[in-house]
């Protein structure tokens, strides 16, 4: 009976432990409704276009028992200036060029169980509104764009942030994968 109990007691220790997933303490990111996609054009003209091409564009995601840190290594970003503050941004980033050191890590999270970049080449992130140490606009990605705010440091020439970001409310979901992924970017803005 003994045996049986300490079995039982492994066997819940590692279920509850194998779970792994973004820290509860990071920001999360507010994702609001689908929405068709508002271009920062429609709303950046009051900004100076400054682009950027320093930085990083990084992601961990979280499956059971199990993380993965990945870069996307081909993105490309606008932000929208006017007296030396961020007004809005426009960032979009080649999902297929995602790139975790693991090559079949890699051709599957591009494949059709996750991203499937043959059909959802780009994320694309219009921010609107740049205030109060927050980004606010639209994330379209696997073919759904939907309105979102998440946390934004600017000190000096760097632009980062470091969020998490609900996967399934872009309809990627697998059982590999706990829906979740940690976003995190640091770019560098020119000086002038």
């Amino acid at each position: 009976m003994m045996k049986k109990l300490w079995f039982a007691f492994i066997g819940c220790f590692l279920v509850l432990t194998a779970c792994t997933g973004p820290s509860a303490d990071e920001a999360q990111a507010d994702l609001g409704n689908i929405t068709s996609n508002t271009s920062v054009e429609e709303t950046a003209r009051r900004g100076t276009a400054q682009a950027v091409s320093t930085g990083n564009i990084s992601f961990i995601g979280y499956g059971p028992g199990k993380s993965h840190e990945g870069t996307f290594d081909t993105w490309n970003a606008t932000l929208y200036e006017s007296n030396n503050s961020i007004t809005s941004a426009q960032v979009t980033v080649d999902v297929a060029s995602l790139d975790t050191g693991i090559g079949s890590l890699d051709s599957h999270l591009r494949g059709e169980d996750f991203f499937h970049t043959e059909e959802h080449p780009t994320a694309r992130f219009d921010a609107t509104t740049v205030e109060n140490d927050t980004a606010t606009g639209t994330l379209k990605m696997h073919g759904v764009t939907r309105e979102i705010s998440f946390p934004l440091n600017v000190t000096g020439n760097s632009v980062s942030s470091r969020f998490n970001l609900r996967l399934d409310a872009f309809n990627i979901s697998h059982p590999a994968i706990t829906g979740r992924a940690t976003i995190i970017f640091d770019l560098e803005r020119k000086t002038r």
